[in-house]
């Protein structure tokens, strides 16, 4: 198996960022898709819906330390 590239999408539907590694936990790669855009009633946005929230960039995103 050859794994080509590793990208991580902090926020669900969100543009990913290119990694060279990837930490996990119990739950996947470490804070892969923890958060997402909400309506202010509470409703998810998904691309579905909103296919603008693709360009949603979240470079410079680094895990707490």
């Amino acid at each position: 198996m050859h794994i080509a590239s590793l990208y991580e999408y902090p926020i669900k539907g969100g543009r990913g960022i290119r990694r060279d590694s990837m930490t996990f936990d119990r739950r996947g790669p470490t804070l892969d898709r923890r958060w997402m855009v909400v309506e202010s009633s509470g409703e998810k946005i998904t691309q579905r819906e909103c296919p603008q929230l693709a360009r949603l960039c979240t470079r410079g995103f680094e895990p707490f330390a």
